[in-house]
């Protein structure tokens, strides 16, 4: 067996900061004054991610990239298959059902943002709200928290696949997802990905400092 990088720093911060996000928007959901500023920022610092993670897709490294692991239907059924066999394949990067995963948590994160800008309850309106009808505010409301529920539902699955394949593929997700490293045979063909360009990184960097201050301008937050 041999060492290889497959996920970029970038990815890998991404993940956790997505996760650590969610985790503040959900715990500060309920409460006015600081708090619900709180849970406003969180779902702004979730927007800037999304549009990070939908950037990286198309210029991060190999196994970062969106052409790299959304798989047609035919290969996730053939991994869905092999799980429910227990006999998953050992991958380098995403697998397939994985690589579709990926895109339902954007789908439903930029979801939950875009209605939690409209919504209002009464007592707490996201920055928008005042230009839509109450009834639409309360509509918007209403999908945000269903969205959110599915979310939760959503990353209780990612986490319980994610445990469910390193046992069974004897394989750490996690740690690989924290480290960026993974084991492969030494025979296999998968190449180490490199580190990420440091020029395209700073400038990243810079644009979602832009694009940070930009919403919280916007928003009036």
């Amino acid at each position: 067996m041999r060492e290889i990088r497959v996920w970029d720093l970038p990815t890998r911060a991404y993940h956790w900061a997505i996760a650590l996000l969610v985790v503040i928007a959900w715990a500060t959901t309920w409460g006015g004054g600081w708090v619900f500023a709180l849970h406003r920022f969180a779902g702004y610092g979730v927007l800037v991610l999304i549009v990070f993670r939908l950037f990286w897709g198309v210029c991060g490294n190999e196994h970062a990239r969106f052409a790299n692991f959304v798989s047609p239907p035919k290969d996730v059924w053939r991994h869905l298959r092999k799980l429910l066999l227990f006999s998953p394949s050992r991958l380098v990067g995403h697998s397939p059902l994985g690589g579709w995963i990926v895109l339902v948590f954007l789908a439903v994160l930029a979801g939950i943002v875009i209605t939690g800008l409209f919504a209002s309850d009464g007592e707490s309106a996201g920055p928008w709200a005042s230009a839509v009808a109450p009834f639409t505010g309360s509509a918007m409301k209403e999908i945000h928290e269903g969205l959110a529920n599915l979310l939760l539902l959503l990353a209780a699955g990612h986490i319980v696949g994610a445990i469910l394949r390193s046992f069974l593929a004897r394989d750490n997700l996690i740690r690989a997802m924290w480290t960026g490293r993974r084991m492969v045979a030494d025979e296999s063909p998968a190449v180490d990905a490199g580190r990420p360009r440091l020029w395209l990184a700073a400038l990243i960097l810079a644009l979602l400092a832009l694009l940070w201050w930009f919403i919280t301008s916007l928003f009036g937050a």
